[in-house]
């Protein structure tokens, strides 16, 4: 029998995978999983109230009643989170802050049976996804503003220690190209209100064309009509150009982050000019010694405040999986 959810999900725990892969680097780490008993996943109560407490009873009950059919051998106690260290957005500077690993999308059925299980339907990727990971780079934004459904569906679907960065839309990054975005940036920051409202929010990814080059005039003007906003913004800069000192303090007086972006065709320098980082990790390998080194890194970056990390979406589950890779690695297993 399924769970209320549509399928039965992993206790809390980390992800368990073992045997081999077709991956390189993480051979041994991500691919086929092993088969597991099922267990059942328990409505996180949220209220604290006395209102609340027959809702409450009432889920444990259930539960109870779904790990008897399912023949778990315990009841779960709470919703699988992936949770590497205190993260707080009360304040966009926290310090230490929470590591959030994920890929640049989900809805990927060729994922599976690799990432995704082979029944879990397309509408519930989602919320499978958000047993593996805790974070997501939503591309969506790039093209289309999303509604406020699509927007409660993304939270509903998640737990609260999940987080959402968003690519700016394209009409900002390619098209105006950083110049008078005022009228832009409203129905966007708004399109995502309920995701910041409900402390969901990670960051805003500004990834410019490869072809802009610096302009540091035109960068500080964007960064004061995004300032009403009040949105955390990391700029993936392109054009070698852009990786200068004078950048760099532009960057760090709005507090705005430098995105250290790695591809096989150009590195970002790791230089910090925010309460925050984020980092896009997009070669088309990765040892298991640099997957620990990333490992490593995101470790010290959120000693001083929240790090965002998020590999390459593709066809393949590749990215998803090095993604549990560095889950699992910051866990220590």
């Amino acid at each position: 029998m399924k769970g209320r959810n549509g399928f039965l999900t992993r206790p809390s725990s980390l992800p368990h995978f073992t045997q081999s892969s077709r991956l390189a680097g993480v051979d041994q780490e991500i691919a086929h999983r092993n088969q597991r008993r099922p267990r059942c996943r328990e409505a996180e109560p949220r209220a604290s109230s006395l209102e609340s407490l027959d809702g409450i009873l009432r889920q444990r009950v259930f539960c109870i009643y779904e790990a008897a059919i399912c023949g778990s051998a315990s009841i779960p106690t709470s919703r699988s989170q992936i949770r590497l260290t205190p993260a707080s957005q009360t304040s966009q500077h926290s310090s230490p802050g929470g590591i959030f690993v994920g890929c640049s999308g989900w809805a990927y059925a060729t994922w599976k049976p690799d990432f995704y299980p082979a029944k879990v339907p397309a509408k519930k990727f989602l919320e499978y996804y958000a047993t593996q990971l805790n974070s997501v780079e939503v591309n969506y934004t790039f093209r289309s503003l999303p509604s406020s459904t699509t927007v409660d569906s993304w939270l509903a679907a998640t737990g609260a220690d999940f987080r959402f960065s968003c690519k700016a839309p394209q009409r900002i990054t390619h098209i105006l190209r950083l110049k008078d975005c005022s009228a832009a940036l409203t129905p966007f920051a708004n399109s995502i209100r309920s995701v910041i409202e409900a402390n969901r929010f990670g960051v805003v990814l500004v990834q410019l064309p490869p072809n802009f080059k610096a302009d540091s005039q035109r960068l500080t003007s964007f960064l004061g009509d995004a300032a009403a906003a009040n949105l955390r913004i990391a700029f993936e800069f392109r054009h070698e150009s852009w990786f200068t000192d004078e950048i760099y303090s532009v960057l760090q007086k709005h507090d705005a982050a430098l995105c250290v972006a790695e591809s096989d065709d150009l590195t970002t320098p790791d230089v910090r000019t925010a309460g925050f980082t984020c980092y896009r990790f997009r070669k088309s390998d990765y040892t298991d010694e640099q997957i620990k080194a990333v490992c490593d890194r995101l470790r010290k970056s959120a000693q001083t405040g929240d790090a965002f990390a998020y590999f390459k979406h593709e066809d393949e589950p590749t990215g998803a999986l090095r993604a549990v890779a560095v889950i699992k690695g910051l866990h220590g297993t």
